[in-house]
């Protein structure tokens, strides 16, 4: 697994406006579609000055749309490097749109937009263990497995989580879902 860091102030220190993020987006798309062997976006905010709302929901927002969409396969975004007003715009973003990010702040990790309980607690689960499967959940949180496998696989829809299919001792398949983090600092080594 492999992660795609794209420095956004490469693209401008000024974030802004409707017309810049749809510019924007269209060059990530298109270094999206050259690359193809990545499992975790990166949008690295070093050094960006100002980053406003219209912007983010036309860049941000709309390519977190299209990665949930699944037109890149299946892939997660994190967000790192932003200040607490640039994530806010974010965040603000998203929420217009029902869409959720991880935003990295050194070793932990905020969700941008939002992401009720129970879900909440089973990202945060996976994120302290790094990998799980349903069996991991269910005993944990004392739940029925297709319970504690809905939260997993609600997680996988939302690109908060990848996941991979394991054959087991017995023959049987389950899923094995991972952590962005632990993707991310995997590929970082």
């Amino acid at each position: 697994m492999k992660t795609l860091k794209i420095p956004m102030n490469s693209f401008h220190p000024l974030l802004v406006t409707r017309n810049r993020g749809k510019q924007v987006k269209e060059m990530i798309n298109i270094r999206l579609q050259a690359e193809d062997d990545w499992s975790i976006l990166l949008l690295d905010f070093s050094d960006v000055q100002v980053l406003d709302y219209s912007w983010a929901d036309e860049c941000i927002a709309k390519l977190t749309a299209e990665v949930n969409a699944e037109l890149y396969g299946p892939k997660g975004i994190l967000i790192t490097n932003c200040t607490d007003d640039q994530a806010e715009n974010i965040s603000a973003a998203l929420l217009q749109r029902n869409l959720t990010l991880l935003r990295q702040i050194e070793s932990n990790w905020v969700i941008l937009g939002e992401l009720k309980e129970p879900l909440f607690s089973t990202l945060t689960l996976l994120n302290q263990k790094e990998k799980v499967t349903a069996r991991d959940i269910a005993d944990y949180f004392q739940l029925a497995i297709n319970t504690a496998s809905n939260r997993l696989s609600e997680l996988y829809k939302r690109h908060l989580a990848l996941r991979h299919e394991e054959i087991m001792p017995n023959g049987g398949k389950q899923f094995m879902y991972h952590s962005l983090l632990l993707v991310l600092r995997n590929t970082n080594q």
